[in-house]
C-alpha cells in the first residue's frame, strides 16, 4: 500500500511541475507590451512609422508584441492620467510622441522605472528629459528632432527661398520648446543672411493670430517654432499666409501639406521607423539608460509648389538642390 502511496505522490508531484513548467513557457511567450502615448492625430504618421519598422527588428505586431495606444485627442491635460493607465497595463516600454507626452510618461514611471522611447522631441537635454545624449542616464531615450540645431538652417532656408525677404517674426511656445537654445542659432543665421527678427512667445490660437494681424505690416516672412499648438492650426495659418501674401516656413512635413509654404526636418513617420529599433533593444532587455540618443537618420525640406504660386515666388528647380519633395 506504501508503493501504491509513493507512486500516487511522485504523480501529483510530476503532474504539478509539468503545468508549472508549462505555464512558465506560455508567460515567456506572451507578446510583449507596448504603450504609446499620443497627444494627437497630428501625431499618429510616428505611430504608423513604428510599426512598419518594428518587424524589421523580428517584433511583429499581434505575434511577437501588442500596442496599446492612448490618445489624449489634442487635450493634453489628459496625457498625465493616459500615461499612468500605461503603466497599470503592465507594458515593458512607453512610446511616446511629443514633449508633452514625454514629460507625461517620464513623471508616471519615475518611481516604477518603465523604459520610455521619445519619438522626435527637440533638445532633450536642455529640456532636462535626458542628462545627456550619449549617456541618458535615466529610464528615458529615443530620437531627438533637432529642432533646436535646425532653427538657424531653417531661417537659412526661407531666406533663400524668398531672396527679397529682410524681416522675419518667429513665433514660439514657451510650453513646447523654450526658445533660449534656439535664440543662438536663429541670431547666427541672422546675421550672416542680413535679417532682422522679432521673436515673439504664444500659448493659444488667439495669441497666435493676434501676434500676426499685429505684426503684419512690419514682417515678410513667418517662422514656425516646435510647437503641438502650431501643427494644429496649420490650415489656419496657410489661409493667412496666402490672404496677407506672407511666406510662413514651418517645421513638420504635415504643416506643408495643408498649406503652408515650406518645412525641414526629419518626416514624422521616419522618426517612428528610426525609433522602432530603439525599442526592440528595449525589448531584448537593454538598459535605456545605455542607449544613446540618436540624431535624425535623414532631413528632408518639403515645399508646396501651389502655396509657392499663390504667394507670387517664382520657383526655379535649378536653383533649390536643397529641396527634398515638391508638393504639387
Amino acid at each position: 500500500m506504501r508503493i501504491f502511496a509513493w507512486f500516487g505522490l511522485a504523480a501529483t508531484v510530476i503532474i504539478m511541475m509539468v503545468f508549472y513548467f508549462a505555464g512558465q513557457g506560455a508567460s515567456a511567450n506572451q507578446p510583449k507590451k507596448i504603450g504609446v502615448l499620443v497627444a494627437s492625430d497630428l501625431r499618429l504618421p510616428k505611430l504608423e512609422g513604428l510599426r512598419v519598422g518594428l518587424p524589421h527588428y523580428g517584433f511583429v505586431e499581434g505575434k511577437d508584441v501588442s500596442i496599446i495606444v492612448k490618445n489624449a485627442g489634442n487635450n493634453v491635460s489628459l496625457l498625465p492620467k493616459l500615461a499612468k493607465e500605461l503603466v497599470t497595463d503592465k507594458v515593458d516600454v512607453i512610446v511616446t510622441t511629443g514633449t508633452f507626452e514625454t514629460f507625461a510618461a517620464k513623471e508616471a514611471t519615475e518611481a516604477v522605472q518603465v523604459p520610455v522611447v521619445f519619438v522626435g522631441v527637440g533638445c532633450s537635454v536642455e529640456m532636462g528629459i535626458v542628462k545627456d545624449t550619449v549617456n541618458p542616464g535615466c529610464n528615458v531615450t529615443g530620437v531627438d528632432s533637432h529642432y533646436v540645431q535646425l532653427s538657424g538652417k531653417r531661417l537659412e532656408y526661407l531666406k533663400r527661398l524668398v531672396p527679397e525677404i529682410r524681416q522675419v517674426l518667429v513665433l514660439y511656445n514657451p510650453h513646447s520648446t523654450p526658445i533660449g537654445p534656439s535664440a543662438a542659432y536663429l541670431y547666427e543665421a541672422a546675421e550672416k543672411f542680413n535679417v532682422t527678427m522679432k521673436l515673439i512667445s504664444v500659448t493659444t490660437s488667439q495669441e497666435v493670430m493676434a501676434a500676426l494681424e499685429k505684426e503684419k505690416g512690419w514682417t515678410d516672412g513667418v517662422l514656425l517654432m516646435c510647437s503641438l499648438l502650431f501643427e494644429a492650426m496649420s490650415e489656419c495659418l496657410a489661409d493667412w499666409s496666402i490672404a496677407e501674401k506672407i511666406p510662413v516656413m514651418g517645421v513638420s512635413e504635415q504643416q506643408t501639406q495643408k498649406g503652408l509654404l515650406a518645412s525641414y526636418g526629419l518626416p514624422y513617420k521616419e522618426e517612428g521607423r528610426q525609433a522602432a529599433r530603439i525599442v526592440s533593444n528595449i525589448l531584448r532587455n537593454q538598459e535605456p539608460a545605455n542607449i544613446p540618443v540618436e540624431s535624425p537618420a535623414r532631413l528632408e525640406f518639403h515645399l508646396n509648389t501651389r502655396t509657392a504660386k499663390k504667394l507670387g515666388i517664382q520657383i526655379n528647380h535649378s536653383t533649390l538642390p536643397f529641396v527634398t519633395k515638391y508638393i504639387e
